[in-house]
């Protein structure tokens, strides 16, 4: 949109303003668009579900039953990130996200 806005040789000033209004919206929402797959993707997960870690594949109830233990976990490809607590869901998504976004 950024580009018909700057760049169509036929728009009118208030065509362009209405294209650059319509961007700001579509940009509000690109948080939303970038998680939808990732929380509908936990929102999958069940027990018998195969996790990425150092081990190599495990179930979800076994990486679950690990960190009840208080035993921590590298989740993820490479270096993966290192899961040391049992929080729920929670203890794996965002630090996972943080990892997939290269932030973590």
């Amino acid at each position: 949109m950024l580009f018909l806005s700057r760049h169509a040789p036929h728009l009118q000033p208030w065509q362009r303003d209405i294209i650059e209004i319509v961007r700001a919206e579509m940009l509000y929402f690109v948080p939303q668009m970038q998680t939808k797959t990732m929380n509908e993707g936990w929102a999958c997960l069940d027990s018998n579900s195969l996790l990425l870690t150092k081990m190599g594949f495990i179930r979800y109830k076994a990486l679950h039953d690990l960190l009840a233990k208080n035993e921590p976990i590298a989740v993820g490809s490479g270096g993966g990130i290192l899961i040391k607590s049992l929080i729920g869901i929670f203890a794996i998504t965002l630090p996972l996200f943080a990892y997939v976004l290269g932030v973590g």
